[in-house]
């Protein structure tokens, strides 16, 4: 049977049989890759390939012991060669586990599993609102990109945002929706509503209700009332849900509207009036 975690265990041989040094040598590194690690492997075979000329085998080498300045250099990495950030996190944990660091480099959190923003980060976001408010999007995009790059998922977040939208830099809804996506699955609930939008839109993606519904619902449970409108607005109008249903459309209107939605009110006395002219 295929071990997920075959490729980070027979990396670990390599450099065990070979030396650390394999790591100055990411060529030859690749081509005992080619005769150790199974087949099964071939996404992470190729992303070797594609990094070898890049600065990510010294980077983990010389800083094994500094897994934020890894995490960062990582996202560069991610940002100009154009690589799934995801995908290239566990690459670099498998990379970390051969010189015997076994670091999830994904997600920093505090004590009650929230994510950690640092105080530059904090600033830098603070800035890039202020920059967007003001129509100063060039200036908001490269703000909300030190943040990323910095290693904050609110960056990465607004970063897409921006990207799916075109606002100070060139429009890449690919780009954007993989950010956007990469941060909700992570855990960041601002990116949860954002990234139900691009289900329900098509933005970045296929129009998908259902998925959209998920991330909604994602919303509501995390105590967002945005969420809960939604999910008011897809039981009202049968999106993603197998049938309307007004009473728990309406239920969710309610709970919307006493966290103070703006809209959730009127569009559940809406509701009420459409009932009252259509037997239901």
């Amino acid at each position: 049977m295929f071990n997920k975690d075959n490729f980070r265990k027979e990396l670990k041989k390599i450099v065990d049989t070979f030396g650390e040094g394999v790591f100055l040598e990411p060529r030859t590194f690749y081509e005992y890759v080619i005769e150790y690690v199974e087949k099964g492997e071939d996404e992470k075979k190729e992303l070797f390939l594609k990094l070898i000329d890049s600065s990510i085998f010294v980077v983990v080498y010389q800083y094994r012991d500094e897994p934020d300045y890894i995490k960062k250099e990582v996202i560069n990495v991610s940002n100009s060669m154009n690589i799934d950030l995801s995908l290239l996190f566990s690459f670099t944990e498998d990379l970390l586990f051969a010189l015997g660091k076994n670091i999830k480099l994904d997600k920093v959190v505090d004590k009650n599993n929230n994510n950690v923003e640092t105080d530059r980060n904090k600033d830098l976001i603070r800035q890039g609102d202020d920059y967007f408010k003001n129509y100063k999007y060039q200036d908001a995009y490269d703000s909300y990109l030190e943040a990323f790059k910095n290693g904050s998922l609110l960056g990465m977040l607004k970063v897409g945002f921006m990207l799916i939208n075109g606002y100070g830099t060139p429009k890449d809804l690919e780009k954007g929706f993989n950010y956007i996506k990469e941060a909700a699955k992570r855990g960041l609930k601002e990116a949860f509503i954002i990234l139900a939008d691009c289900y329900h839109n098509g933005q970045g993606v296929k129009t998908d209700f259902v998925k959209a519904l998920y991330w909604y619902k994602k919303a509501a449970d995390a105590g967002l009332a945005e969420g809960y409108f939604q999910l008011g607005v897809a039981f009202s109008r049968g999106f993603g849900v197998p049938r309307l249903d007004y009473k728990k459309a309406k239920k969710f209107f309610r709970i919307a509207a006493d966290m103070g939605h703006p809209y959730a009110l009127e569009a559940l006395n809406e509701l009420i009036e459409k009932e009252n002219e259509v037997d239901y």
